[in-house]
């Protein structure tokens, strides 16, 4: 993740409903979700099911954010 953000700064916000900051853990994470889903679920499905996967862990992390504790994160 770029300097100018923390993470656990950005779960925060988004436990709160801030929008622009799943935004931001989008455009950081993508990339690296979709190469993930992709090395798990690659051979097995098609370009438009592997995107419906990533787009589900992020819709989940919105929906579970509340569930998430910083104190018990890695730093």
């Amino acid at each position: 993740m770029s300097d100018q953000y923390d993470e656990i700064e950005l779960i925060r916000r988004i436990q709160k409903g801030d929008e622009s900051a799943l935004t931001i853990i989008i455009s950081e994470y993508h990339p690296y979700v979709v190469k993930i889903v992709y090395s798990i679920l690659g051979s097995c499905a098609h370009k438009v099911d592997l995107q419906g996967v990533v787009n589900q862990i992020f819709f989940t992390l919105w929906q579970k954010a509340r569930k998430f504790d910083p104190s018990k994160s890695i730093t």
